[in-house]
């Protein structure tokens, strides 16, 4: 399991970097920031083409 880098806990993998290198991922849990977990769910919920998926989803 990935490790917080705030607390050592079980975490998350978020890149505030925009980056693709693997030493600008920075770790953390949902204690240690839950704003920017949230906020990374939410972008990635509320996406387009997520949602033309889940559109073309219930059509069928």
């Amino acid at each position: 399991m990935i490790e917080c880098g705030s607390c050592g806990t079980d975490s998350l993998v978020l890149d505030r970097s925009g980056a693709s290198d693997l030493d600008d991922l920075v770790v953390l849990c949902a204690e240690c920031a839950p704003g920017e977990i949230t906020g990374a769910l939410e972008a990635a919920l509320l996406s387009a083409p997520v949602l033309e998926k889940s559109a073309h989803a219930r059509a069928a």
